[in-house]
């Protein structure tokens, strides 16, 4: 597999699928903004997954870490990214995101996480469209 690693703004990541070049729009998810991928798209659809360091990235340069990382994957078609409790050996909060297949999504791909444990926060997907 391989990924983009340059972060790109949002506004000007392609899509490498289609001969129109599709591009990505933001998923309108409601606030508060705790969502984390529905049983549709985790597992079955993951294509890749990452995390990060709180103090490497804000979420607008997390997100388009995620985003141009997706871009690089002929088949993904959205992407998830988020902020929550690692709940691994380590603990502590991190940055994670998500690369998926699976085709276009809206907000009913997604869940709500009101775990308080889990704390996700500052949720952010992002959709392939025409």
């Amino acid at each position: 597999m391989r990924t983009n690693s340059i972060i790109l703004p949002l506004a000007s990541l392609l899509h490498p699928t289609t001969s129109l070049a599709a591009s990505f729009a933001p998923v309108n998810l409601t606030a508060p903004l705790n969502w984390i991928a529905d049983s549709y798209l985790f597992p079955g659809n993951v294509i890749a997954g990452y995390n990060a360091n709180l103090t490497a990235y804000d979420a607008t340069s997390w997100g388009a870490h995620v985003l141009a990382a997706c871009a690089g994957f002929t088949a993904c078609t959205s992407a998830l990214a988020y902020q929550a409790t690692n709940s691994g050996s380590t603990g502590g909060r991190f940055w994670f995101g998500y690369a998926f297949r699976g085709g276009p999504t809206d907000e009913s791909f997604y869940e709500r996480d009101d775990d308080p444990y889990g704390g996700v926060t500052e949720s952010a997907a992002w959709t392939m469209v025409q």
